[in-house]
């Protein structure tokens, strides 16, 4: 019998076949064989993942349940599922994708980067940043950061945000150092950073909007 006889017994019986033992031929090529179907699977992946219409959920769902598949793979169904994240719930898998299912350490900045070039509601962008449990800003300033910039950019008004900004301001050292870096990151007209810098209570942030102001 070939290695690949032997695996569709030991599939089909749950057990590998008794002769096996006597063939010490036979017991070193099974898991050579089973390696190679593990790499066939691999390819198979990263060219399905290449064309695919998932959705954001199926996305979700496959990463889920499927462990240790390709960094390629794991990088393409990343962009996939962030590039059709339009809604909250969506953004919310989607991040999830690549900051729990998969490892932030190899894919956050991807999904920053993604992030970054997501164009979403003002609404979405509040709820990203006033969620009860806000996992992803604790992974990393930047997701933070862009959170809070893409808030002020699509805010309907400088008394929106000033309102965050506001709110930012009561927070802990360290959020606040948050928020002053996403102020100088936003590009907004010089009449909003003015009229910002009058509702806003803090002197740190009165001096951030002046250099906006005066670039």
């Amino acid at each position: 019998m070939s290695a690949s006889d032997d695996l569709i017994y030991l599939l089909q019986k749950k057990r590998l076949p008794d002769s096996i033992l006597k063939d010490h031929n036979r017991t070193i090529e099974m898991p050579i064989f089973i390696k190679y179907l593990e790499t066939i699977f691999s390819q198979s992946l990263d060219e399905a993942i290449e064309n695919c219409d998932l959705t954001v959920e199926e996305c979700y769902n496959l990463t889920d349940k499927i462990k240790n598949t390709s960094k390629n793979f794991d990088i393409k169904i990343i962009k996939h599922a962030m590039r059709k994240a339009e809604i909250f719930d969506d953004v919310l898998k989607s991040l999830s994708i690549g900051l729990h299912h998969r490892s932030p350490k190899l894919y956050a900045d991807i999904v920053i980067e993604e992030l970054a070039n997501k164009n979403l509601p003002h609404d979405v962008w509040m709820r990203l940043l006033k969620r009860n449990d806000p996992w992803y800003l604790r992974i990393s300033n930047q997701i933070e950061i862009i959170i809070i910039t893409k808030s002020f950019e699509t805010a309907p008004s400088p008394e929106v945000i000033a309102e965050i900004i506001n709110d930012y301001s009561k927070r802990i050292s360290s959020c606040f150092s948050v928020l002053i870096t996403a102020i100088s990151r936003t590009n907004l007209p010089v009449e909003t950073w003015e009229k910002v810098k009058e509702l806003s209570t803090r002197r740190e942030v009165k001096k951030a909007c002046d250099e906006k102001i005066n670039q």
